[in-house]
């Protein structure tokens, strides 16, 4: 939605290491720190916020060095600092860390479903089902680096959207600022609000509407429930979650369900509490089980991953494992394995090791083995590690192994559902279709 501003200065950016002689001094940015500001003296203790406050940091001398921690930068990095002849100022990855600079916006606020709207007129019947639509703020159409460019809200504009940080969805209409010239040869589809196919989108510039046709809602909170239960069900080949449960206080039970070949978290718990996750089978998943906190406002509370068959989720990354069969949040401080949250527990698991090593986290990105995982945590005393094998066909699943499952704990007794095979770990759903 943003033109990325021109490189006004000259300096060496490495995001896989530092060689050569030591610089003079080391500064440091890291935006998921407790107190990072762009106000601090970009200390490692007390790290600059933002790539940018670097960039301009009036600090930065011929030779010294600006170390970036792991996380998604949203922002424009204008480099106005420069370094002397064989004296570069670097800018880099931290050891280990994975930075991703994006200059997209979060669009943030709570869509409606078109279709709802008496207004609208269908042009056909169920024209605009699915189709969803949000009104952007001025948030969205300020730069400081193009002032002005956004006051004509007539020739606003957004040229590309997409879900979940990297899926892109189909424009619809002609782009009313970049012509589609032989550089481009971008594929035009449609003119206007009446071509919306699936997974694209348009930008109304006169009601500063942004529509999009996708199969689900784009985002939603609901967090006043209590007592939900997601019960023995199949949820698979989804690009995102297979299960998402987000931001509930009251609670609830995801039990028995056949979670496997999702591009993202098979079972995933945000921010929410009291809530027990047990019995599912979870396979071939981006990443398995995931329990996190949603900020101080929503932590992860009060959660139990008990008797859950895990079997092999997780894909290749760069230089390390995406995605682990288990993350349970325990907010260690950083570069520390003292946990902080203390009322989340896992037990009872079955981890398969078949051509692939299980792996647990306490948090994004750190992997423990189960041996490790119980030392450093005390979480999955009882739980196993065994080869698991399962099938794969077209969209179907299908669990090849058989012995060995019945080393499951007993649930409380007061917990209002009832395995159908109490012994058993993961899901009685053992075949799809």
């Amino acid at each position: 939605m943003r033109a990325m501003p021109p490189v006004i200065s000259r300096v060496v950016l490495l995001l896989l290491g530092l060689a050569g002689t030591p610089p003079a001094a080391t500064y440091c940015v890291d935006a998921q720190a407790k107190g990072a500001s762009d106000t601090n003296t970009g200390t490692e203790k007390a790290p600059w916020k933002t790539i940018a406050r670097a960039g301009a940091a009036k600090e930065l001398r011929p030779g010294d060095a600006v170390l970036i921690r792991a996380g998604v930068y949203r922002e424009h990095v204008q480099i106005k600092v420069s370094g002397a002849p064989g004296r570069p100022i670097t800018f880099a990855a931290a050891p280990g860390a994975r930075v991703v600079i994006k200059g997209s916006e979060v669009v943030r606020g709570r869509w409606a479903k078109l279709s709802a709207a008496s207004a609208v007129k269908e042009p056909y019947p169920n024209a605009f089902a699915d189709v969803w639509s949000i009104q952007l703020g001025e948030e969205c159409f300020t730069d400081a680096y193009f002032k002005g460019c956004y006051d004509d809200r007539s020739r606003r504009w957004v040229s590309q959207v997409f879900v979940q940080d990297d899926r892109p969805l189909q424009r619809i209409g002609l782009d009313p600022i970049y012509k589609n010239d032989e550089y481009l040869k971008l594929t035009t589809v449609g003119r206007g609000l009446e071509d919306l196919i699936q997974d694209s989108f348009f930008f109304d510039a006169a009601s500063q509407t942004l529509h999009v046709k996708m199969a689900g809602e784009p985002g939603w909170f609901d967090a006043e429930n209590a007592d939900i239960r997601i019960l023995s069900n199949v949820a698979h080949h989804n690009d995102g979650a297979g299960i998402f449960f987000e931001i509930n206080k009251g609670g609830g039970i995801i039990a028995d369900n056949l979670v496997y070949a999702n591009r993202g978290r098979g079972i995933y718990v945000s921010g929410s509490q009291n809530t027990w996750v047990v019995h599912n089978t979870v396979a071939a998943n981006h990443a398995g089980i995931v329990c996190m906190s949603r900020g101080p406002e929503w932590p992860l509370e009060n959660v139990r991953v008990f008797n859950n068959l895990l079997v092999r989720n997780g894909i290749a990354g760069e230089g390390h494992a995406r995605g682990a069969d288990l993350t349970v949040d325990m907010a260690c401080p950083r570069d520390t394995l003292k946990r902080t949250l203390t009322s989340n527990h896992s037990d009872y698991n079955l981890y398969a090791n078949t051509a692939w090593t299980p792996a647990m986290r306490q948090s994004w990105n750190p992997d423990n083995t189960l041996a490790e995982w119980q030392e450093r945590f005390g979480e999955d005393i009882h739980s196993k590690v065994m080869p698991v094998d399962f099938g794969l066909r077209g969209t179907g699943f299908k669990l090849l192994t058989r012995a060995g499952l019945r080393v499951a704990a007993r649930l409380p007794g007061d917990l209002p559902w009832k395995p159908p095979s109490p012994s058993r770990v993961g899901s009685s759903l053992t075949q799809w279709p």
